[in-house]
């Protein structure tokens, strides 16, 4: 087809699908739906633009929660070494706790047995030894020990001599004038008469030395070394009020 002054030579068939594909792209631009459409993609540019600043602010948030987070580490990073520092201290404080505890009951557990080893049993001592194959020992009775116990021992034999003695028998009747006073008696028989204790000597004053360190010092008071008094004889033991001092003139 050959070209006539800028216009173009077309079927007529072609020409009809062009006006009729027109005609339907303006009943599409005033139906209903299309208008839908169009207020939909509205809103979905509106919460896309919302999202966006949603997600710019949650990035703000996210820097400054990482600067924070930066600044404490650097604060607590020495704290954080001092608190694993304390940890081993209690750990090798409570396993040497430990320890000295298993010694102890070790020690404990050991005093008891060397005890019973370094202390021998008497029998292991003296294994022949019985003791009730020791012979009586006789009292001043002349009777057995085994009548009548072991007496207790005396510390003198004064006291024992004493003990075993009975007192004098009585007359049966006394001379005229009463019994023969006590001062006239002599001491009963087992004591002896004690005589007066022996004189002590003069206390003699100290003579101090003249020296250089004594001769700011004040004399001592009078009297202040002055010799002892003699100790007085020892009184004579006094009279037993017995059965002599009932019938002793008043």
């Amino acid at each position: 087809m050959a070209d006539v002054e800028g216009y173009e030579i077309m079927p007529y068939k072609e020409v009809v699908e062009l006006k009729n594909q027109i005609a339907e792209l303006q009943q599409k631009v005033g139906d209903p739906n299309a208008k839908d459409l169009l207020v939909s993609m509205q809103n979905l540019t509106k919460t896309m633009d919302s999202m966006l600043k949603l997600f710019s602010a949650a990035a703000e948030e996210m820097k400054l929660e990482e600067k924070t987070e930066s600044e404490l580490h650097e604060k607590l990073s020495p704290l954080i070494e001092k608190v694993e520092k304390l940890e081993e201290q209690n750990r090798t404080i409570a396993e040497g706790m430990v320890a000295i505890a298993d010694m102890v009951k070790e020690m404990r557990g050991g005093k008891p047995a060397e005890e019973k080893h370094d202390k021998p049993e008497e029998h292991d001592l003296f294994p022949d030894f019985n003791p009730s194959e020791l012979p009586e020992m006789p009292s001043l009775d002349g009777t057995s020990n085994g009548a009548q116990g072991h007496p207790e021992p005396s510390p003198f034999g004064l006291g024992q001599s004493q003990r075993k003695e009975s007192p004098p028998s009585l007359p049966d009747e006394f001379p005229i004038g009463g019994p023969p006073p006590l001062e006239n008696m002599g001491p009963p028989p087992g004591f002896s008469s004690f005589g007066p204790p022996p004189q002590r000597p003069p206390f003699r004053q100290p003579s101090f030395p003249s020296g250089p360190s004594f001769q700011g010092m004040p004399p001592p008071p009078p009297g202040f070394l002055s010799p002892l008094p003699p100790l007085p004889p020892l009184d004579e033991p006094e009279e037993k009020k017995g059965l002599f001092g009932m019938f002793k003139k008043k």
